[in-house]
C-alpha cells in the first residue's frame, strides 16, 4: 500500500528491475550508511545555526515586550 500510494504499478515494475542490476544492488548497499551520514550531517548543520535562532527569537520578544522569564 505505501508503495501504490507514490509508485505507479509500472513505477514499481521498474525499481525492482534497477535493483536487480549491479548499481541498484549497490545503491541498497549503501543507503543504509548514507541515510546515517545525512541524519548526522543534518544534526551537525542544526546545531550550528541554532544559536543564531535562538538569539533572533530572544531579540524578537524584548522588542515586542515579552518577558519569558516569568
Amino acid at each position: 500500500p505505501i508503495y501504490h500510494k507514490y509508485f505507479t504499478l509500472e513505477e514499481t515494475n521498474g525499481l525492482i528491475q534497477f535493483y536487480k542490476t549491479p548499481l541498484g544492488r549497490k545503491t541498497i548497499s549503501a543507503m543504509p550508511k548514507m541515510t546515517q551520514e545525512s541524519i548526522h550531517a543534518s544534526q551537525v548543520w542544526a546545531q550550528s545555526i541554532l544559536p543564531k535562532y535562538q538569539q533572533r527569537v530572544l531579540d524578537r520578544f524584548n522588542q515586542e515586550g515579552i518577558n519569558i522569564n516569568q
